[in-house]
């Protein structure tokens, strides 16, 4: 019988952009830190080459969501649309400690095409 193999990512939003981290927890509880985008799970290693290639530091958010769903639709092969999508965001502006933030359907729509 297997175990469940579950990875993590924890991230640190800092002051500045230069205080962010982010933390990749493998399933066997080794950790590596990571430099401005990360991804996790069955396609992980494709997805990340496709980052490679396509991530801006520095992005604004809309912009952040294409390079992402982008590669998301490469490896899918075929398009990823604001249905699919459950999305957040780290907001180094919000006022309260948490920074994770929850993307409502409505900004995911304003930012990629619908199905319909």
């Amino acid at each position: 019988m297997k175990p469940y193999e579950v990875e993590l990512l924890v991230s640190e939003v800092g002051e500045e952009p230069a205080g962010n981290e982010i933390y990749h927890v493998l399933f066997d509880g080794s950790v590596t830190d990571e430099q401005g985008f990360v991804a996790i799970g069955g396609r992980a290693d494709e997805l990340m080459e496709k980052l490679r290639e396509t991530y801006s530091e520095g992005a604004d958010l809309p912009a952040a969501v294409h390079t992402a769903v982008d590669a998301l639709s490469s490896v899918e092969e075929n398009p990823v649309v604001a249905e699919q999508l459950e999305a957040g965001v780290l907001e180094r502006s919000r006022p309260t400690r948490r920074k994770f933030r929850r993307l409502s359907d409505q900004e995911v729509l304003e930012i990629l095409p619908s199905k319909t």
